[in-house]
């Protein structure tokens, strides 16, 4: 997924707005891609994002609290469109998704939501988000966010609008 607010500030470009931009799994994937972010002359706030390998093959499964091992592959009229994250199996309902019987404040999903009791930041650390197979997944093929407060692996960044471009390039499942 990605994120963006396109000129912050409301002004025009070069009158001190702010483009800001991230990119995350929390909710899964789709198409794998390539994203380059640029913020011309930062090099803090640019990044060449590979996540060409975030495909069908790549897309695991995960052992999840009362529904037991899951297969996180999604799919529409029996063809792969992507890949869940265990907190998106659990509670969303589209393409007859056998296992979304939850709210994302409910048990077990709010482990993997980050909601509920599992909100704070600290308190979803315990849970099972840093350590699923998922977020290994994620990691390894795309190196941001996995889920909710994945802050080590993921963060935004943000660029005057004059200064900053982006490219995508999207890539056949």
């Amino acid at each position: 997924m990605f994120e963006a607010t396109w000129g912050a500030n409301g002004g025009t470009p070069g009158d001190g707005d702010i483009d800001s931009y991230d990119s995350s799994q929390t909710d899964g994937w789709t198409l794998p891609y390539n994203m380059e972010f640029n913020c011309d002359g930062d090099s803090a706030n640019s990044q060449m994002l590979e996540c060409y390998y975030l495909n069908e093959a790549a897309c695991p499964s995960q052992d999840i609290e009362v529904e037991g091992t899951v297969d996180l592959k999604a799919y529409n009229d029996s063809k792969y469109a992507g890949c869940y994250s265990p907190c998106a199996v659990l509670t969303f309902k589209n393409w007859g998704n056998e296992f979304a019987n939850y709210m994302p404040i409910d048990y077990p999903a709010y482990e993997y939501c980050c909601q509920g009791p599992m909100y704070a930041s600290v308190d979803c650390m315990k849970g099972p988000a840093p350590d699923m197979t998922y977020t290994e997944v994620v990691h390894d093929n795309c190196a941001k966010y996995a889920w909710a407060y994945d802050d080590l692996m993921g963060h935004n960044k943000s660029c005057p609008s004059d200064k900053f471009t982006v490219s995508m390039t999207f890539f056949d499942p």
